[in-house]
């Protein structure tokens, strides 16, 4: 029997294992009218996830309470075809996102919203195992779901593993940490501070460490949706002057104009760090 130490929401509970150590248990209805220090059957558990970092367990409990239970058994099946096949070695923060980018991709093509990958040649170039793994991905997700990506999205599932790979990274590291913490102190400036521990800061942050990837390699997003960027520029002014306070860096620092694409994503990540305020 497992006790419950804490309810993520219906499908899910923080409990100890035998070292003390917080697991996060899922499985459906586990944690439905239920409170904590009750005891669930082991039979009910489907999945039990142990992460070795602190923060990045935190974060994973915080995903796991938002997004359904199919996005993390996805994610469990692509990760461990990507240990098996290929010998990965990964580290704890895919499995938050991962997760929380297949929710997000769900949502959007649901939506009728699918995104080009500018730099999917060189993925598949550079990257070869990594973009297997994301074709996987797409297997998967299209079993579970019905729903189909484009090779695009197996693209940037692929650099979640790239990211997610001990030890080796796709640029100098100490470039692209200059270059993250000068984006990310524009936007936390702009917007007044920022709880750097919220779910809004960190897929922020996770948004500039794609983009940064993207400039390195001259692969911006194309400026194709010229509409929906004026309709977000009038929407959302004080949260776009904030977007193009970080294209006027990237213009200094690269001479690499913003795509338009760009400036609606820099927007909206923007707008949700100052709702949070």
């Amino acid at each position: 029997m497992m006790r419950i130490d804490k309810i993520l929401n219906n499908n899910a509970i923080v409990s100890l294992d035998a070292r003390g150590a917080e697991i996060v248990a899922m499985g459906r209805g586990l944690g439905f009218q239920r409170k904590v220090g009750d005891s669930v059957d082991d039979g009910a558990v489907e999945k039990i996830f142990r992460l070795e970092s602190g923060e990045v367990a935190a974060r994973f409990q915080e995903v796991v309470a938002a997004i359904p239970i199919e996005s993390f058994i996805m994610t469990e099946r692509i990760i461990d075809f990507a240990k098996r096949e290929f010998k990965m070695r990964l580290s704890d923060g895919i499995f938050v996102s991962l997760p929380d980018h297949i929710h997000t991709a769900l949502e959007r093509y649901r939506s009728g919203m699918v995104l080009k990958n500018p730099i999917l040649l060189d993925i598949r170039r550079c990257f070869r195992d990594e973009y297997l793994v994301g074709e996987k991905a797409v297997e998967i997700v299209a079993e579970e779901t019905g729903v189909r990506f484009a090779p695009d999205e197996a693209g940037f599932i692929a650099m979640h593993f790239v990211n997610a790979g001990l030890g080796g990274e796709s640029r100098d590291s100490e470039s692209l940490i200059q270059d993250i913490d000068g984006i990310t102190s524009i936007v936390r400036d702009w917007v007044g501070g920022a709880d750097e521990d919220s779910m809004s800061w960190y897929r922020f942050v996770t948004h500039v460490r794609f983009f940064v990837e993207r400039l390195s390699l001259s692969a911006d997003y194309p400026s194709g949706n010229f509409e929906l960027y004026e309709i977000v520029k009038a929407r959302y002014p004080t949260s776009f002057a904030g977007a193009a306070r970080v294209a006027e860096y990237v213009l200094g620092r690269y001479a690499h104009e913003v795509s338009e694409e760009e400036m609606v994503y820099l927007t909206m990540h923007i707008e949700r760090l100052a709702a949070r305020k």
